[in-house]
């Protein structure tokens, strides 16, 4: 039931995206409030913030990347153990981004300019002002 709810959302906003030709992007947000219990809560979003702070990390595969933040305690109103924010496609799946520029290049088409980025050993934060 769950499963079919999240898929009418979805598709509605897809729908109301193409409809206006706004570009969108769609935040999952895995948040563990328990990890002895295994007590896991998922939910999709889209992107609404006017500055968006996010990391692009290596993925399973070579030259294959996604992109995710681990969200702070204050960033939910409950107590939780971890909780990260992927960018997803409209299935939810993780969108895997070939290159730095592949990822700069999807935010800029969506809307946001990058104005900051730090390079690490094992990934790349970025910050993102909506145009």
């Amino acid at each position: 039931m769950k499963k079919i709810i999240l898929s009418i959302v979805l598709l509605t906003l897809v729908a109301c995206s193409k409809k206006n030709n706004t570009p969108i992007i769609l935040i999952k947000t895995i948040t563990v409030v328990n990890l002895k219990d295994n007590i896991i809560e998922k939910r999709i979003d889209t992107l609404k913030d006017t500055s968006f702070n996010i990391s692009l990390h290596p993925g399973e595969k070579k030259l294959e990347f996604i992109a995710r933040k681990e969200l702070p305690k204050t960033a939910i109103d409950k107590k939780f153990d971890i909780a990260y924010a992927y960018i997803v496609d409209e299935n939810g799946e993780n969108i895997k981004f070939k290159s730095n520029t592949d990822f700069k290049n999807f935010m800029n088409n969506s809307g946001y300019q990058l104005t900051h980025q730090k390079s690490y050993i094992y990934h790349m934060n970025y910050t993102f002002n909506k145009k």
